[in-house]
């Protein structure tokens, strides 16, 4: 198969939102009020009411909204190199959300996580590289971080097509983590971001 810049970072934008969505869902309802407020004033929530109430209103009336935007668009953007599967249970996320139901919509979102493990090898390595970079991005904002979940998305980086423009991201990834510096990890995004936009 031959995947597209353009596929291969929606693609990447696909696995950060989905992950993104479920963790919104479980952190902003179930962590105590200094976290909740951390990973809320992130998305732009305003802090002066963290209640249930006042924090689940705002996601279902703001925050949901456009999370499940953002991964129709993405869905949209990679439906020709995603299976026929895939594309019913994105479907279905998509009809559970627009009739009311996010809850249920982020708990389909773990049988989408599924299926995507299941595609071609290249379209489930760039949706992981998503998924791993906003797992690891979360838990560094929640103090949460481990040694391993560096080793997840450098497992991911190193899996890239060799002799391209992603051997340059390889090497200080795998560094990592033994390092396991949060600044030099966004340092490292920024490289990521740099390659999606300039071109392999």
């Amino acid at each position: 198969m031959n995947l597209l810049l353009s596929t291969a970072y929606n693609l990447y934008w696909l696995g950060r939102y989905m992950r993104r969505t479920q963790e919104l869902l479980q952190t902003a309802l179930k962590t105590k009020p200094q976290k909740r407020a951390e990973m809320l004033a992130v998305i732009g929530y305003s802090l002066e009411n963290l209640d249930d109430k006042s924090v689940f209103n705002f996601l279902v009336e703001e925050a949901f909204p456009e999370h499940f935007e953002r991964i129709h668009a993405n869905v949209q953007a990679v439906r020709a190199v995603i299976d026929a599967d895939a594309s019913d249970l994105f479907n279905h996320v998509r009809r559970l959300y627009q009739s009311g139901s996010p809850r249920a919509a982020v708990f389909q979102l773990a049988a989408c996580d599924a299926v995507m493990l299941e595609q071609h090898i290249l379209v489930t390595q760039f949706w992981q590289l998503g998924d791993y970079v906003e797992m690891l991005d979360q838990r560094i904002r929640q103090n949460k971080v481990e040694s391993r979940d560096y080793r997840y998305l450098a497992q991911v980086v190193t899996n890239l097509p060799d002799g391209t423009g992603w051997d340059k991201i390889k090497q200080q990834i795998q560094a990592l983590v033994f390092t396991t510096k949060d600044s030099e990890f966004y340092e490292w995004l920024k490289r990521l971001d740099q390659l999606f936009e300039d071109g392999v």
